[in-house]
């Protein structure tokens, strides 16, 4: 289930909110939400994966028909000695009730900073974009230096892709290099454990087997 951004009353960016979830969070259909794959905000009501919650908005009333015209009719002359000319009633032009006019779609195009730091990351949330993701760069240089050089230096290329991409809006590959970051930099240091493992094992054996053999020799 995908998780949601959403503008609330003051336009002040709120989630990420489970889609079941919008609603008790304050969420109506002509709120604008933003969730990760969609290319701009949105009304909730005309977003498919919300269909369930949020109903579609009304159609606009038909117009009225125009009214008729009523037809006027002339009251008999009485019998008089001087006939008298009836006054002709005239027909009431009613007003035409006009069309109510369907409600306008308000989106807002994300604006993307220049640069990736953590002011640029504060103004992010403020026009309404996700926020960068780590990009585990301190993890892949303490690799670098104290673990594993290689699968430390392909952390690091990874690390710097996140910056990029975010830079680029992909932030699903943002987000997909920063996890590369964490796992090169973690395998660095597992591979790390295990030779340090492994060196010491075969000293302890080294030294045990100098001892036997001066053991022998005394004999």
């Amino acid at each position: 289930m995908k998780n949601y951004y959403f503008l609330d009353s003051s336009n002040t960016q709120k989630g990420p909110v489970p889609a079941n979830e919008l609603k008790f969070a304050g969420v109506t259909d002509s709120t604008l939400v933003w969730a990760e794959g969609m290319e701009e905000w949105q009304i909730a009501s005309s977003v498919s994966d919300l269909s369930e919650y949020f109903g579609s908005p009304l159609p606009p009333p038909p117009p009225a028909s125009m009214p008729t015209q009523p037809i006027p009719t002339q009251a008999a002359a009485p019998v008089t000695p001087q006939p008298v000319a009836q006054p002709v009633q005239q027909p009431v032009q009613q007003p035409v009730q006009q069309p109510v006019a369907a409600p306008q779609t308000v989106v807002i195009q994300p604006v993307v900073t220049p640069q990736a730091t953590a002011a640029t990351q504060g103004s992010n949330i403020s026009n309404n974009i996700p926020p960068k993701p780590d990009n585990n760069l301190v993890w892949a240089i303490l690799c670098t230096v104290l673990c594993c050089l290689p699968l430390g230096i392909v952390a690091i290329i990874k690390a710097n892709d996140v910056d990029t991409k975010y830079n680029r809006q992909d932030y699903a590959g943002a987000i997909e290099s920063a996890k590369s970051a964490k796992n090169w930099a973690l395998w660095g240091a597992i591979l790390s454990v295990v030779g340090s493992i492994i060196y010491i094992i075969i000293y302890v054996v080294a030294i045990a087997g100098a001892a036997a053999s001066s053991g022998f020799s005394g004999f």
